[in-house]
């Protein structure tokens, strides 16, 4: 870095107040940098000065040191800008990815801060969105040696609001929402004991056909069978045996149950009774051979072919086994797409910033950024502008002043 001094030798000072206190000829950076400032009162006292960058005021600063950051963990809240300050060695803050594994840090949003030598102000950061932040300084091995941190911005809870344990101050969802017991029909409840007692009743299996039945088989979804009476299959004298899932009826004498239509058998069950259906059915005739039948409306046996479609999956356009899908917009076909900005049909990043790129929305643009204005400065700090102005901010005259140029000559 570059040295520049100046003091009086006849004792004379520079006004407290604001201004220009020098202008350096610098070349080879657009962002020049000051370090090392020394600023003595006319007592020769250093007066602590910092370097401002134009950033926000730190509402928490962390100290880098020799394989350090203190603290190592906080919280703050969203909107507040935490500063890092290295106090010796050659530092940097990096939330990007592990400097240790190489793993993303998978933080809610990405920061870096580029190494500074100290003693210098390493720069500062505005956290806008809460959550959980890891960091490490990725110079040398020095994450490997313990130079790791972290901080919380906000509060961390439950937000779904359906859950048990939804906390309705939380800023960011920590993964503990706990949505209770799953009741018998699928149901939530915060208390096991609080799901409803589970319904009991009884499914009548019809029948339409033209061959006479020997026997029949099926199984039973959505409910729990608990025993099955009654229709034609008692009426003909057939053996009848069920499960919980599975019903099976023939007879050992040779009879059946006439062509025709009816109740072939009635279920008694546990669970919703409108749930029920039946799969996977086998027909005989008094030969023994198979006669071909569907299903309809869930619980009604029909002879033939019935529904053309094996897989019973159709798509939007209720085609057997289609590929259409719905669009964003719920068009069935439609082409609508969701634009990078997040919006369905939406024309995407269609604001121009003064650079000539496009972004959603104004906000995203890049500025120019600050070049000092000594006037807003904090009050016993320092900068220097692209053109190499050293601005100054002080409520005490200045007797003499030391400090390196950084990033330029």
């Amino acid at each position: 870095p570059t040295l520049v001094l100046g003091f009086s030798l006849t004792g004379s000072t520079v006004p407290a107040g604001e201004g220009t206190l020098v202008v350096i000829e610098i070349s080879g950076s657009d962002e020049p940098s000051l370090s090392g400032i020394i600023v003595s009162d006319p007592a020769g006292a250093d007066m602590g000065f910092t370097y401002d960058s134009g950033g926000p005021v730190a509402d928490f600063t962390v100290n880098a040191g020799n394989m350090y950051f203190y603290p190592d963990a906080f919280n703050i809240e969203p909107g507040q800008t935490v500063e890092w300050y290295n106090s010796g060695g050659t530092h940097n803050v990096n939330g990007v990815s592990s400097a240790i594994t190489g793993e993303s840090f998978d933080n809610p949003e990405e920061f870096f801060l580029e190494s500074v030598v100290g003693p210098a102000t390493i720069g500062s950061f505005t956290f806008t969105i809460p959550g959980h932040y890891q960091y490490d300084c990725s110079l040398y091995s020095h994450a490997a040696n313990g130079m790791v941190g972290s901080l919380t911005v906000g509060s961390g809870g439950c937000t779904d609001d359906m859950a048990c344990n939804y906390a309705s101050d939380a800023d960011f969802d920590d993964g503990s929402c706990d949505y209770g017991t799953m009741c018998w029909d699928g149901s939530y409840e915060c208390n096991a004991n609080d799901c409803p007692d589970e319904p009991g009743g009884m499914v009548s299996i019809n029948y339409n056909v033209d061959t006479p039945i020997a026997g029949f088989q099926f199984d039973v979804t959505g409910v729990t069978v608990t025993g099955v009476s009654g229709g034609a299959a008692e009426a003909a004298g057939f053996m009848i045996s069920s499960s919980a899932t599975t019903v099976l009826g023939f007879s050992l004498t040779g009879m059946t149950i006439p062509a025709g239509e009816g109740v072939l058998i009635v279920l008694d069950i546990e669970g919703n009774a409108g749930d029920a259906c039946i799969e996977g059915v086998i027909l005989s005739d008094a030969a023994g051979e198979a006669i071909d039948q569907s299903v309809e409306d869930c619980t009604t046996i029909i002879e033939g072919g019935g529904d053309d479609c094996p897989s019973g999956v159709y798509d939007c356009a209720g085609v057997c086994d289609g590929d259409a899908v719905e669009d964003c917009a719920g068009e069935c076909g439609g082409s609508a797409e969701v634009d990078e900005c997040g919006e369905c049909g939406g024309p995407g990043a269609d604001v121009m910033c003064e650079d000539g790129s496009y972004v959603c929305d104004a906000s995203d643009c890049e500025t120019s950024g600050w070049d000092g204005d000594a006037c807003t400065m904090d009050v016993n700090s320092i900068h220097v502008t692209s053109s190499g102005s050293v601005l100054y901010n002080t409520d005490t005259p200045i007797a003499g002043f030391q400090f390196n140029v950084d990033g330029a000559t």
